[in-house]
């Protein structure tokens, strides 16, 4: 099996990650949808994109 390489990732992989807490409620709780990519809001949900995908 071939190993998949996707070389603009590894900066991302890299990072050191300074927030803490669960990405889903940061998410939930911001209201700058652009910058965290959210394509809708629901009463019980939401849907974003994949940032690294």
């Amino acid at each position: 099996m071939g190993r998949l390489w996707s070389p603009w990732r590894y900066d991302y992989l890299e990072q050191e990650t300074t927030e803490k807490g669960c990405l889903f409620c940061h998410i939930l709780q911001s209201e700058n949808d652009a910058d965290n990519y959210v394509v809708h809001r629901a009463r019980e949900n939401f849907v974003f994109l994949n940032r690294y995908p």
